[in-house]
C-alpha cells in the first residue's frame, strides 16, 4: 500500500463542528449528566480527540441559548466546561485541555469571566473520599459491582478513580 491509497482525514471545517454539536445534543441525550449538558461529552471528545481549537465555536453557540443569558449563567457555564478540560487531563494531558481554556478565554466577555477556583480548601480526607464514592456511585450505579471486581486486582486505577472523583 503506497502512501496514495491511505485516505488521509482533513481537519473538520467550523460548519461541520456545528453539525456535529446538532448531532450530539440530539443522539446523546445524558441523564446522568443532566438535562442540557450534552455539550460536557462533546467537548471532552472533541479536544481529547485533537480538536481543542473547536472549544471556542461550541463555546460560542452554548452562549446563545436562552439558558446562558446572563454574566452569572455564563459563568457557571464556564466552570462546567472548566471543569470538564481539569478532569480531562488525567486522560490526553495538560496541553490540549490548556489551549482550549485560552482560546476560550479570548472570547470572553470579562463580565463572563469565572475568578472562582473550585479546589481552593480541598482536601484528601475521609468526606473528600465519601463525596468521590457518591459521585462515582451516581455515574456507575448499575454497573459499580462489576467495576469493583475488575479494579480489586487493579488498585492502581481504583484509587486514582476515587481520587481523581473526589472533587
Amino acid at each position: 500500500m503506497t502512501a496514495h491509497d491511505i485516505p488521509v482525514p482533513h481537519d473538520p471545517k467550523d460548519n461541520e463542528a456545528l453539525s456535529m454539536f446538532q448531532e450530539v445534543e440530539e443522539l446523546f441525550p445524558s441523564k446522568s449528566l443532566g438535562e442540557n449538558k450534552w455539550y460536557i461529552l462533546a467537548l471532552a471528545a472533541m479536544v481529547g480527540g485533537g480538536q481543542p481549537g473547536f472549544a471556542p465555536l461550541l463555546y460560542k453557540e452554548l452562549i446563545k441559548r436562552p439558558e446562558h443569558q446572563s454574566p452569572e449563567q455564563r459563568q457557571a457555564l464556564m466552570r462546567r466546561i472548566r471543569e470538564t478540560l481539569f478532569k480531562l487531563i488525567i486522560i490526553v494531558g495538560v496541553c490540549k485541555p490548556l489551549e482550549a481554556i485560552f482560546d476560550i478565554d479570548a472570547i470572553t466577555k470579562p463580565e463572563d469571566k469565572d475568578y472562582s477556583f473550585s479546589r481552593e480548601g480541598w482536601q484528601c480526607d475521609e468526606a473528600n473520599a465519601k463525596r468521590g464514592f457518591e459521585w462515582q456511585n451516581r455515574l456507575y450505579q448499575q454497573d459499580q459491582g462489576a467495576i469493583d471486581n475488575v479494579l480489586a486486582s487493579q488498585r492502581d486505577f481504583g484509587e486514582l478513580s476515587i481520587v481523581f472523583s473526589r472533587h
